[in-house]
């Protein structure tokens, strides 16, 4: 993982891209990163994008 493949953060949570229409939620911990989410649609880009956007939001308010 690189830090260019990072889309997206929203306090403790971030979205990384994996390839096309493949993104994987991720929370911050103590000293690492967990993966606490995937989303994929197949070549739909945009919408996996905008789903895991959504998801990483939706965690990060319950978080809070």
């Amino acid at each position: 993982m690189t830090e260019e493949q990072i889309v997206y953060e929203n306090g403790n949570f971030w979205v990384a891209k994996l390839g096309s229409g493949q993104y994987e939620i991720y929370k911050n911990m103590l000293t690492h990163a967990v993966r606490c989410g995937i989303v994929s649609y197949g070549n739909d880009n945009e919408k996996a994008l905008k789903a895991a956007i959504t998801e990483c939001d939706r965690k990060a308010s319950l978080n809070n």
